[in-house]
């Protein structure tokens, strides 16, 4: 199905909506990412979005599309570069590093890009799909 070096991409973006449901679902209301004038007087100027909640958006794609139902997440490596801001659009990728038939496993390497093509957040994650990555008859 999938090899090393395929790449698929999607664009994402993070409304305060978003935000908030993920926010009040996780208890984390940390006035950095929901309010407007305390985020104003921060280094970001402005508000940002949850870290976990971007890290989630992938693990959403790893899920249900790429590559896609009954894959699960084993071990992730996240670095946290630049700030994602509510109501940009970012474009996220992920690329294919490696593939163990034997263990049904990939390797991803995912970046989160801002609209000039910097890299906000990169992370590795090590996935488990049988179906997709059983031995090849």
């Amino acid at each position: 199905m999938y090899e090393v070096g395929d790449i698929f991409e999607e664009e994402v973006t993070f409304t305060r909506e978003m935000v908030k449901k993920f926010a009040e679902a996780t208890g984390d209301t940390n006035p950095i990412h929901l309010n407007d004038e305390f985020a104003a007087n921060t280094s970001y100027g402005r508000t940002i979005v949850h870290g976990t909640f971007v890290v989630a958006q992938f693990t959403k794609v790893f899920g249900t599309v790429y590559p896609g139902p009954g894959t699960i997440v084993r071990k992730r490596n996240v670095t946290f570069i630049r700030p994602v801001f509510v109501g940009e659009t970012y474009k996220m990728v992920y690329k294919v590093v490696s593939i163990s038939y034997q263990t049904h496993s990939v390797v991803f390497k995912c970046f989160l890009k801002n609209e000039k093509g910097k890299n906000c957040i990169m992370m590795t994650s090590d996935l488990i799909n049988e179906k997709y990555y059983s031995n090849k008859s």
